[in-house]
């Protein structure tokens, strides 16, 4: 996930918001969320295309919506089929529906007609359980997040030449950037919390501490000073 973040955490952190606001709005108590969510590896474009059409077909199981999903108000099926704007920009429908067809309205119709029969039966069927792997090992490298954050402040000073102390200090613009590096990699690969980061860098609010994060996660895409940090930090530790 961007930003070094965990998937898991960050699921768990919308579950748990929402429940409280349900049980407060509603006078209840206890769990929202019946499972605990899924993530699945999409490894191809055909899975990718199947997983696209299973998510706008999930709306057919409620009441009302059986025949006409692309009128669920929380659903993009709406974007897809060009009946409503993409007000937000966040939908890059095109790539989905350019494995159709390129003129678009018969991409529309071939769409719409796979989604309708895209539910769960079809998708075990064709995906869900089959050559389905339980675990990785050859196939990727697990990234360790069991890193010690003064090892990170340590490598970053090292690798900034600045002092620890600016580190800490908020309103030094000279250690800005590696200030911001430090809040990624301790993100990346101590798998803090944001409220964890405040706490040992001291003297930063929640939102600052996500500013800086992106602000690291920036330099490192665009600076070429900082373009193999990543790497780098892993082989000092793995020298050490």
């Amino acid at each position: 996930m961007q930003n070094g973040a965990d998937i898991s955490k960050f699921m768990h952190g919308i579950n748990q918001s929402y429940a409280q606001y349900f049980n407060n709005r509603y006078d209840r108590h206890g769990h929202v969320f019946q499972d605990r969510f899924k993530s699945k590896v999409v490894g191809d474009n055909d899975y990718l295309f199947t997983v696209s059409a299973y998510i706008h077909n999930n709306p057919t199981d409620i009441e009302g919506y059986e025949n006409c999903p692309e009128e669920y108000k929380y659903s993009t099926f709406s974007v897809y089929l060009g009946l409503k704007e993409d007000v937000y920009g966040i939908v890059n429908e095109e790539f989905i529906m350019s494995f159709l067809n390129q003129n678009v309205k018969k991409a529309r119709e071939k769409y719409y007609k796979f989604v309708m029969k895209c539910d769960d039966e079809y998708m075990k069927m064709q995906h869900e359980f089959k050559n389905e792997k339980g675990e990785y090992r050859s196939e990727r490298s697990v990234l360790v997040r069991d890193f010690k954050a003064e090892e990170v402040m340590d490598f970053i000073e090292k690798y900034t030449d600045v002092d620890e102390k600016m580190l800490k200090w908020k309103y030094k613009r000279k250690a800005k950037e590696s200030r911001a590096l430090c809040v990624f990699l301790i993100r990346y690969y101590c798998n803090f919390t944001y409220k964890e980061i405040c706490g040992l860098i001291g003297r930063l609010t929640l939102s600052r501490v996500s500013e800086l994060s992106n602000i690291g996660l920036q330099l490192i895409e665009s600076n070429e000073l900082y373009k193999n940090i990543l790497e780098d930090f892993i082989k000092e530790k793995a020298v050490v």
